[in-house]
């Protein structure tokens, strides 16, 4: 039979969902709307996750509860990602350009 934990045991059992490392406690935060033992994360690994995992959407958005993080690693990412983008597409025009310049 299962029973609910006492009050207050959570408290106690906090870990990183990352790194799976509950010390230093005072560096576990709840960046997002995830609950239960899912909730907790160091600030440096979720950064760490956010600026290396291959899901664009992780730079922004929790891949766990789906809430968007509003900070400023999430407009630093998006900014880096756009200047990205502008520059890969600067060469767009030119290589039709000169396409069109063969035919």
């Amino acid at each position: 039979m299962f029973l609910p934990p006492k009050k207050g045991v959570f408290q106690h059992e906090r870990a990183c969902r990352i790194c799976l490392v509950a010390e230093p406690v005072d560096d576990l935060v709840q960046p997002c709307a995830c609950r239960g033992t899912s909730a907790w994360v160091h600030g440096g690994c979720l950064e760490r996750w956010r600026r290396t995992c291959t899901k664009p959407e992780a730079a922004y958005q929790c891949g766990l509860c789906g809430d968007d993080y509003r900070d400023e690693l999430a407009l630093e990412l998006l900014r880096e990602r756009l200047q990205q983008r502008r520059e890969e597409e600067k060469g767009v025009p030119v290589a039709m350009t000169v396409l069109a310049q063969q035919l």
